[in-house]
């Protein structure tokens, strides 16, 4: 029966007993209790590095390996780790769209083969929920630039999109990944204000509770501090001993850069250096790009890599960031086979947003343009 317990979608039971034991130390019955909800047939697969996830209920699983990353936090034991390094590694690799979501009627299919899973049953919003939660275990512990873009993308476009803008609080379970397809055109559409309760709905209102959560990382040390989205907002940086500013400029058609000034409000008597570390995502260039403090110019680094800056903080320091954005496809892995018909489909993207799907199809010359919601 405990087996076949696991079958169901016990959320993040092993992770929520792991943080738990970490509270009670001394009561080891918390341990064996969030061992027993880890799922020993799937992160066994894992363990081994097995691509081999198909068929498996995605939302069902993604928070087991949550739960087993905290289970490295705990207890120190570097096979749960690995465990939630290869898990996002092959998520990202065989099973994600451009929006960074993943699954297809709630489970994954074929590895690589998603260009004929494009339906409006995809991506569900809870996936989404958990996979923010790996990526954000894995930045903390490697600081690795790749789980920092995944976040960007996964959030913008599975995250601020699942609320409908003209009634605030109505939710959606899907996000169709169909050409031309419309969120409320999915088989369950639209939630309602009083009448749905799906499980998207208590991880959709978690989500936007939470929409600042992973824009700082401290790194005590040093001290240091990792931006790694660019999102107005103000933090009050302890270690650091100062008050930090974060303004971001509206992005608009007219200007194709993404412009972020940081100010800083050093706390009394503060005389400690810290560093800065400013993301450069991988989806800019750095043709146009520049980064000043008080106006004199900084060496800017390759996309895909931290802008770090070291110094005592004053009130008079500005620091800016100018970024260029640009439309780019993405193929999206496999290809769709239909009555000798190949058809290669591309998301179309600005910064980390989806805006459009093109479907390329054998025909010379033709290519047919979807838009999306």
């Amino acid at each position: 029966m405990h087996y076949l317990s696991l079958n169901e979608e016990t959320g993040g039971m092993n992770d929520v007993l792991y943080k738990l034991f970490s509270i009670t130390e001394a009561d080891p019955k918390h341990l064996v209790l969030a061992h027993l909800f880890d799922k020993p047939c799937f992160l066994g697969l894992l363990a081994v590095q097995a691509d081999d996830i198909s068929g498996f209920h995605a939302n069902t699983h993604i928070p087991v390996v949550v739960g087993a990353q905290m289970r490295y936090e705990i207890t120190d034991d570097p096979l749960y780790k690995e465990i939630g390094t290869f898990f996002m590694d092959v998520v990202n690799s065989s099973h994600s769209y451009a929006t960074g979501g993943t699954s297809v009627g709630e489970f994954w299919s074929d590895p690589k083969r998603l260009a004929s899973t494009l339906q409006t049953e995809n991506e569900e919003s809870c996936t989404t929920y958990n996979m923010l939660k790996v990526s954000r275990h894995l930045f903390r512990w490697t600081k690795e630039m790749a789980y920092a873009d995944y976040y960007e993308r996964a959030l913008t476009n599975g995250v601020l999109g699942i609320q409908r803008g003209t009634e605030p609080g109505v939710m959606i379970y899907m996000l169709p990944q169909y050409p031309g397809s419309s969120k409320a055109k999915s088989n369950h559409g639209w939630g309602t204000l009083y009448d749905s309760f799906w499980c998207c709905y208590g991880t959709g209102i978690e989500s936007f509770s939470k929409l600042g959560d992973s824009i700082y990382f401290e790194e005590r040390e040093a001290p240091g501090l990792y931006i790694i989205q660019y999102i107005s907002s103000s933090l009050d940086w302890k270690s650091g001993q100062i008050l930090l500013h974060q303004k971001v400029d509206p992005i608009v058609s007219s200007d194709p850069y993404l412009r972020v000034t940081l100010t800083f409000s050093p706390k009394k008597g503060t005389s400690q250096a810290s560093t800065l570390h400013l993301r450069i995502p991988i989806w800019t260039n750095s043709e146009g790009a520049t980064a000043t403090i008080n106006s004199q110019s900084l060496p800017l680094p390759a996309p895909g890599s931290f802008l770090s800056v070291n110094r005592k903080w004053s009130s008079s320091d500005k620091l800016t960031l100018q970024i260029p954005i640009s439309l780019r496809t993405e193929a999206i892995k496999g290809t769709f086979f239909g009555f000798l018909l190949l058809m290669q489909y591309f998301m179309v993207l600005t910064y980390l947003l989806v805006i459009q799907v093109v479907t390329g199809t054998s025909n010379p010359g033709r290519e047919i343009l979807f838009q999306t919601q």
